[in-house]
């Protein structure tokens, strides 16, 4: 095609809420403009007019043109606005061309645009040929006029708005507010004042006075009786053996655990904060199911690893209260699957430490999905022989890392595992405790440091002890004696408060007791200890439910029972502060 030139003789923007596209004719001939006003008799569009004329090798062209027009955020360059307006078949005379355009209104905001044109023989496919230079969009007068048009110059306001005031509207107070003439006023006397007093140090706020003020009173130790709800959740049989709890999706506590007659593997889904009753589900009645362990992924369903008798078995719950689940196989290389525990890593997906009896190993599980249909192992440590009866537990540390803990049967030792990586591949391992460790559970404290729990030993008796770690890997820990007398500290598990404490559960002195302690601070130096329940040792786990309060299960081996204690308050003591 030859070169061909476009000159604009007038480019007419015709907006709709400037003009009428039609009838009112914009006349653009030779620089004259002839502006006729109509009726606006229908909504005004978003085309506009262009009119130019096109000459071919100098000459005004005659014939069938196809065009091309696009807009442009600058006059060379820049981006493309919008989409492109392709005109074919446009007869153009003497040189005269005219077209009616249209981008729609978001093509406009206000910004500069430029029109940028191409053209080609009418009826042919191939490529357009871009006239240079762009021309620039300006606006028409009247549209100008529009973008500062005054209050006075609109048309078809609502008749309430004609004395431009809105003076129609009738306002009225509600409850607790006055109107006087046309200001709002709350009301001292229905509505309570922000407060602005507080109680020294020892006191505590008694009432709040109508303007802010406080009325303080001195605290006073109080007995309450009630410091806890007690509930059997499952009973008949041997059910309750090796609970693990945690809080579901939906706020309501899930227990598993093993109906040990039958060797049942079993859910508990609460249905309530309390757990005063809840839902019971056998999960597996085939005689395996063991040591099991749950948590909640991050698709919201529990995750349970459990010793399936010769396995490291996995249930990935299918519901909020893991009415069923499906099951997946982990490893089965020998004996395996032993007191397992189980945690949800950095990445999202489950990671579980067990014991390896054929090989008297600690080892670790990362799961390769969400479901853990399948698992990456690996093997950490070895743990002496009789690994069957070693104890582990597992959580993820301020490193997004697993820290693992557990009993070295070969020494007795109470020992830390410090993942290298996310998938736990490797370990390094520390000593904490050469003088005990089973029983063991782990937390991550308010300090972001390791906090563990276990049965230790002192002059032939088993102490409840808590080694508060020195380090995020927990290479070396400060030990300490929290309740002591034979037997006590057996079955521990640990989780934080509320307050950023520890508390603890564990089978009391002689193992006649449920107790739960409730460490006085941050590294667990010390601890209050309350008996939950009395004459009825066993299993336990503790988790702190939505309600900030601790939610205890139990296995109790007289009776052969589930239970559950709700606490009342965040030590799950019976003395408390009354405020």
């Amino acid at each position: 095609m030859k070169a061909k030139t476009i000159t604009l003789i007038l480019v007419m923007v015709v907006l709709g809420a400037f003009a009428p596209e039609s009838p009112t004719s914009v006349l653009a001939r030779e620089g004259q403009v002839d502006v006729r006003p109509a009726a606006l008799t229908a909504p005004v569009g978003t085309a506009f007019t262009y009119q130019g004329q096109l000459s071919d090798s100098g000459t005004p062209a005659d014939g069938v043109y196809d065009f091309q027009f696009t807009l442009w955020d600058a006059g060379s360059f820049g981006d493309q606005v919008g989409p492109a307006d392709s005109e074919d078949d446009i007869v153009v005379e003497a040189g005269i061309l005219t077209v009616l355009l249209d981008f729609g209104t978001a093509s406009f905001d206000g910004s500069a645009r430029y029109l940028e044109i191409g053209v080609r023989p009418g009826g042919e496919t191939g490529s357009y040929t871009t006239l240079s230079p762009r021309q620039e969009i300006t606006a028409t007068p009247y549209a100008l006029f529009a973008t500062a048009a005054p209050w006075s110059g609109l048309s078809g306001m609502p008749a309430g708005f004609a004395d431009n005031i809105d003076d129609n509207t009738t306002y009225s107070a509600g409850s607790g507010l006055d109107l006087i003439s046309n200001q709002f006023s709350v009301q001292t006397d229905a509505i309570q004042a922000r407060v602005s007093g507080a109680c020294a140090v020892g006191s505590s706020i008694r009432a709040v006075n109508a303007d802010g003020t406080v009325v303080c009173q001195t605290n006073t130790p109080a007995y309450r009786s009630t410091f806890r709800t007690f509930t059997t959740l499952d009973s008949g049989g041997n059910v309750g053996q090796y609970p693990s709890t945690t809080i579901g999706a939906d706020g309501l506590g899930l227990v598993v655990y093993v109906e040990d007659n039958l060797g049942h593997l079993k859910v508990a889904h609460c249905s309530n904060m309390a757990c005063t009753s809840a839902t019971i589900t056998t999960l597996v009645s085939v005689g395996v199911g063991y040591y099991p362990s749950i948590t909640v992924g991050v698709d919201g369903l529990g995750l349970i690893s459990y010793y399936d008798n010769t396995d490291l078995g996995v249930a990935h719950c299918d519901d909020i209260a893991c009415t069923t689940a499906t099951f997946g196989t982990l490893d089965s290389a020998g004996q395996v699957g032993e007191r397992s525990s189980i945690t949800i890593g950095a990445d999202g997906l489950g990671l579980v430490s067990y014991y390896d009896d054929t090989n008297d190993t600690l080892k670790v599980a990362h799961c390769s999905d969400t479901i853990c249909t399948s698992a990456t192992i690996s093997t950490l440590d070895s743990v002496g022989t009789d690994s069957f009866y070693g104890e582990s537990s597992i959580t993820i540390g301020a490193d997004g890392f697993g820290l693992i803990s557990y009993l070295d049967l070969a020494d007795g030792d109470l020992n830390v595992a410090h993942c290298s990586n996310i998938a736990c591949t490797s370990a390094s391992i520390s000593t904490v405790d050469s003088s005990g460790g089973g029983s063991n559970s782990i937390a991550i404290g308010a300090d972001g440091l390791g906090l563990i729990s276990y049965s230790g030993s002192t002059g032939g008796d088993e102490d409840l002890m808590v080694a508060h770690c020195s380090d995020i890997s927990c290479s070396a820990a400060m030990l300490s004696h929290v309740d002591t007398g034979a037997w006590a500290g057996r079955l521990s598990s640990i989780t934080i408060g509320p307050d950023g404490l520890g508390l603890v559960s564990y089978q009391g002195p002689a193992g006649a007791l449920w107790a739960a302690a409730h460490c006085n601070d941050i590294p667990c130096t010390n601890a209050t200890s309350s008996t939950l329940l009395g004459s009825v040792g066993g299993d336990s786990g503790i988790t702190i439910g939505v309600d900030g309060l601790p939610l205890v299960v139990h296995y109790d081996s007289n009776n052969g029972d589930l239970q559950v204690v709700h606490c009342s308050n965040a030590s799950c003591s019976p003395t408390i502060r009354r405020r």
